[in-house]
């Protein structure tokens, strides 16, 4: 019999931030415990794996985090997104579609790539799946990374779940404001709809005015073409859109934001 697992930390390690926090599993709910969230310069990508892996150790056992079965969460920059239709698709044919869709819509051979799937429904009542996949390489690179932390894996999930809506019965939003880029995920009441990077395209990080106002009006342009891509797939706008990152950016966006989009969706 396979022993149960007690307490799990839940990592997201990119090349500049590592923010994790232990959670130990009851029969109803999940108990959050110690967290960590603060920079990491080390590339978990690129640098040595027991380098990366020690630091890891170090900074989790630094916060009081002493769990040793580890969830990974890649962030979406690493994650390749497609959505799939799965309205009429026979259990049993589920995992062939899977791997026939990752093939047609992602530059890699399918048995290159690991695959997660969640479900949700659209606006017409169809079944959809968003489709996120992460290269073999990478996850064997995680795995790694957890083996010199004395961490053992126990799932790779992708970065900024969105689970509000599973409680609140509603679409929700996330945005987090990162050193590269903005990401975004969506949640229907029934599974994550989508999973979207904007990629360097945060005006507050511009070198000039001009520049700004250039990296304003493609983000406000992306932004909306996301919206109505939401409200077209599942029949309504995110009722809110929860944003996280460092505080002055946070502040800085959220400026931004209520100037061009007039706070709807109401950003939080």
């Amino acid at each position: 019999m396979a022993k149960r697992i007690t307490a799990l930390v839940v990592i997201e390690l990119t090349r500049e931030r590592l923010r994790a926090v232990e959670v130990r599993p009851g029969d109803r709910d999940a108990t959050a415990g110690p967290r960590v969230d603060e920079e990491f310069r080390l590339n978990p990508l690129s640098d040595e794996a027991d380098l990366v892996g020690r630091e890891l150790r170090s900074r989790l056992h630094a916060a009081g985090i002493r769990a040793r079965a580890a969830i990974f969460c890649p962030p979406l920059d690493q994650l390749l997104v497609q959505t799939i239709d799965l309205d009429g698709v026979a259990p049993e044919d589920l995992e062939s579609l899977i791997a026939l869709e990752a093939e047609r819509a992602f530059p890699f051979p399918s048995d290159e790539l690991i695959a997660a799937l969640s479900r949700f429904t659209n606006a017409a009542g169809a079944a959809r799946g968003c489709l996120a996949v992460l290269p073999v390489a990478a996850a064997d690179q995680l795995a790694a990374i957890a083996r010199h932390a004395g961490l053992r894996v126990v799932g790779i999930r992708p970065a900024l779940p969105v689970t509000l809506a599973a409680r609140s019965g509603g679409v929700e939003a996330a945005l987090r404001l990162t050193e590269h880029e903005l990401q975004f995920a969506v949640a229907a009441p029934d599974g994550i709809a989508l999973l979207r990077a904007f990629q360097s395209m945060r005006p507050t990080l511009a070198r000039d005015a001009a520049e700004a106002d250039a990296l304003a009006g493609e983000l406000r342009r992306e932004f909306r073409l996301t919206l109505r891509r939401v409200q077209t797939e599942l029949g309504a706008a995110p009722r809110r859109i929860h944003l996280s990152g460092a505080a002055d950016d946070c502040r800085r966006f959220m400026a931004w934001y209520r100037r061009e989009f007039a706070d709807s969706p109401e950003l939080v």
